[in-house]
């Protein structure tokens, strides 16, 4: 099953230095719960380096943009397949490490341009008698999702344009998908189990996060960013509450606006 899988897919995690604090709680976590990844892990970064053996750091030099960066870190890649993650994606589960394989075989025998972990878009339509995958349509908002995810190599460098952050490449990505024949695929459950999305959002820790961060035994360093407030965590997670997230999501928007 894992015969020479180090030869087909690469792990890069997008970053910059100037989130090098985060690199220690993230690889902390990744390497505790996925301890049997069989895959290259590659860290993409300006100048600094991650003082890891299990980590190559790709130094692509002065940050140009996202979209920049990556692309010259994708040409050092030699696997034809990568698996996508930021910085800030902190593992809380055992990964299973034969689910990700069978996963990434799927991907290569179906011709995938890319196969989503983290199925956000969810999957619009059946995809053959699979029922653990589906498919995402081209033609949707965030076809394109820089959420963790196998892809293609050539397929995902040819979707980067200079310039581009991230939120970028995934809306505009999204548009220039549509020319590209092979299909996008989605799991319908996460077989990474990350933070939510993100532990990280316009530079702070989301309060949970650091209470999860703790709980691993694993210090944050405070001094290098700051950390949502307790109440901005309360006013988020009311945000996402069936029924009532949306109205009260446009009710602050509308009190930002008069104050």
């Amino acid at each position: 099953m894992y015969h020479n899988i180090n030869e087909k897919c690469s792990i890069i995690v997008s970053s910059c230095d100037a989130y090098s604090d985060v690199w220690p709680v993230f690889f902390t976590l990744f390497f505790r719960y996925w301890p049997d990844c069989p895959f290259p892990v590659y860290l993409v970064a300006e100048n600094k380096v991650y003082p890891d053996k299990r980590v190559k750091t790709i130094i692509v030099g002065k940050d140009k943009s996202w979209a920049t960066n990556t692309k010259k870190a994708v040409r050092h890649i030699v696997t034809p397949y990568i698996l996508n993650l930021f910085e800030d994606f902190l593992f809380t589960q055992k990964i299973n490490t034969e689910e990700i394989a069978n996963l990434l075989e799927l991907t290569k025998k179906e011709n995938a341009a890319c196969l989503k972990l983290d199925p956000r878009p969810w999957p619009d339509k059946k995809f053959k008698n699979y029922k653990e995958i589906g498919e995402v349509s081209k033609n949707v908002n965030y076809s394109v999702s820089l959420l963790s995810g196998f892809w293609d190599k050539k397929i995902f460098e040819s979707l980067l344009k200079d310039g581009e952050t991230a939120w970028q490449m995934e809306i505009d990505g999204s548009k220039r998908a549509i020319n590209i024949m092979e299909p996008f695929l989605s799991t319908y459950e996460r077989p990474l189990h990350c933070f939510y999305s993100t532990a990280i959002k316009k530079g702070k820790w989301f309060y949970d996060a650091v209470l999860f961060c703790e709980r691993e035994g694993i210090a944050i360093d405070k001094q290098s960013r700051s950390i949502e407030t307790k109440k901005d965590y309360y006013l988020r997670n009311i945000s996402h509450l069936p029924a009532i997230g949306r109205p009260f999501s446009f009710l602050m928007r509308q009190l930002k606006k008069i104050i």
